[in-house]
C-alpha cells in the first residue's frame, strides 16, 4: 500500500510537444504521471501491477491513470489533436531501490522516509459515520490527515451542492491524495485521476475503519456484481439508486435519496456537531450505540447526513443536553416501499448462485454504484431481494447528547 504523497516517476519527459497538422489550436494535454504509465507499460513492458509499485500507487489507481492516457492518445491520433505533456501531482524519483537502473538520482535514499512524504489526506464520502454510497450525491466528506501512517485529525468538510466530476476539485483544493467510496461512475474516476487523486471505490461500513483498513493495506477498490459483504449498521439512506426505485421508503427522513424537505432552523444548523447516542425499538432492544462504540458521531446539522428527525433533535440543542426522542417512520426510514422488491433469474447475477435466504449483500446498479439488499426468497431459477432500507416503516427512539458544536 503506497504511502506517497505524490505519484512517482522515473524520468521526466525529453519531449512534451507533439504537433498535428492542425496545429496548436486543439491540444490534448498529457501529465507527467500518465506520460509515466504509457512509458513504464507500453515501452519497458511492465505489468501494471509493477508499473504500481514504481510509481508507489495502489494498482487500481495505475490502470486508471494507464487508461486515462490512452484514451488521451487516442482521441489525439483520431481527432487530429496535437499532445502536450505537462503538469500532474508526481515527484520525481530520488533513487530509492525499487527503480535500479532507470532514475536519474545518484544518490539513493529510502523514498519512504523522506521528512514530509509519509504525510497525505484521505477523504470518505460520509454519511452519519458510514460511507455514503454514492460519490456524486455525497453531502460531505471526512478528511483524515495522516503522518507516519497514522491519523492525526480528521474533519467533516460539505460538498457545498457540487456534484460528480467537479467534486474532484472540490478534493484537490483540499489537498486531498486518497479517495476512498462506495459506487462512482467513469467520468468522476476520470476526473479524480487527471486530479492526481488515487481513487479506492466500492468500500462500504464505517467510515474511521476504512481508512484503517486502507493503511494496513487491507482496503482495494471493487467493482464485482454481487458484493457478499454483509450491510453494516447505520443510519444511512442506503442509497437505492435507479434501477430499483427508492418510492416513498426513505419518507421524510432521508436526506440521500433527493426528497423535499423543509429547511431545518435552530442555532447547530451548518455547524458540526458531535454527539453521543442510543437507538431502540418500541420494545426496548437497543439496535446501536455511539456510547458503546466509545466515540461520539460527528455530522453537519442540516445538512442531510442524518436521518430528517434526528437531525431536528439536534438543531437546537445546546452543548451537554440530553433529550430522548420518539420518531416515528416518516421522520426516519420512511414506509417500506413494494417497489424496491424485484425478482431475477440466478443465471443473469453471476454469484447470487451463492447466496442464502436473510443474507445481506451489496448489488451494482447499471452505473456501477451499490445499493444493499436483503434476500428475501430462492428457488432454483430465480433470487428475489429486498431493497428497502431494514428499518423501513419502524418507529425508532434516541436517546441524544450533544457533546460538542464546532
Amino acid at each position: 500500500m503506497p504511502k506517497c504523497r505524490k505519484r512517482r516517476i522515473c524520468r521526466e519527459p525529453d519531449y512534451v510537444i507533439f504537433q498535428s497538422e492542425n496545429g496548436l489550436d486543439d491540444v490534448t494535454t498529457l501529465t507527467v504521471d500518465e506520460y509515466e504509465a504509457i512509458r513504464q507499460i507500453d515501452m519497458e513492458g511492465l505489468s501494471q501491477e509493477e508499473c504500481a509499485k514504481k510509481m508507489c500507487v495502489a494498482r487500481t489507481t495505475a490502470q486508471l491513470i494507464y487508461n486515462s492516457a490512452r484514451k488521451k492518445i487516442a482521441e489525439s491520433i483520431v481527432l487530429g489533436k496535437s499532445i502536450r505533456i505537462e503538469g500532474g501531482n508526481y515527484i520525481l524519483c530520488d533513487g530509492s531501490p525499487c527503480c535500479e537502473n532507470c532514475c536519474k538520482s545518484t544518490q539513493p535514499v529510502n523514498y519512504m522516509q523522506k521528512k514530509g512524504e509519509n504525510v497525505m489526506r484521505i477523504a470518505v464520502t460520509y454519511e452519519n459515520g458510514e460511507i455514503f454510497q454514492h460519490f456524486g450525491k455525497t453531502e460531505s466528506f471526512k478528511v483524515y490527515e495522516v503522518e507516519d501512517n497514522k491519523v492525526v485529525s480528521s474533519e467533516v468538510i460539505g460538498s457545498n451542492g457540487t456534484g460528480h466530476g467537479a467534486l474532484a476539485g472540490l478534493l484537490a483544493e483540499q489537498g486531498v491524495n486518497v479517495l476512498i467510496c462506495g459506487g462512482i461512475g467513469g467520468g468522476a474516476q476520470t476526473a479524480l485521476t487527471e486530479a492526481g487523486i488515487e481513487l479506492c471505490a466500492g468500500a462500504q461500513g464505517n467510515t474511521d475503519q476504512a481508512v484503517e483498513s486502507y493503511l494496513k493495506g487491507e482496503l482495494v477498490s471493487s467493482g464485482a456484481n454481487c458484493d457478499h459483504h454483509h450491510h453494516e449498521e447505520g443510519h444511512s439512506c442506503g442509497s437505492h439508486e435507479e434501477g430499483h426505485s427508492c418510492g416513498d421508503s426513505c419518507g421524510g427522513g432521508c436526506g440521500g435519496c433527493g426528497g423535499s424537505q423543509p429547511q431545518l432552523t435552530g442555532r447547530n444548523v451548518g455547524k458540526t456537531c458531535r454527539t453521543h447516542y442510543r437507538g431502540t425499538f418500541n420494545d426496548g432492544t437497543q439496535f446501536d450505540s455511539s456510547y458503546d462504540r466509545g466515540e461520539p458521531l460527528e455530522f453537519i446539522c442540516g445538512a442531510g447526513q442524518m436521518i430528517r428527525g434526528f437531525d431536528a433533535a439536534v438543531a437546537d440543542m445546546e452543548v451537554g443536553q440530553i433529550i430522548d426522542v420518539h420518531l416515528m417512520p416518516e421522520e426516519a426510514y420512511g414506509m417500506a416501499d413494494p417497489n424496491a422488491i424485484f425478482t431475477m433469474e440466478i443465471a443473469q447475477l453471476p454469484g447470487s448462485e451463492d447466496l442464502t435466504v436473510g443474507q445481506q449483500v451489496y448489488l451494482s446498479n447499471q452505473f456501477g454504484q451499490p445499493f444493499p439488499v436483503k434476500v428475501t426468497a430462492k428457488d432454483e431459477k430465480n433470487i428475489t431481494f429486498d431493497a428497502n432500507h431494514e428499518m423501513a416503516g419502524k418507529e425508532l427512539n434516541f436517546k441524544i447528547e450533544l457533546v460538542e458544536v464546532k
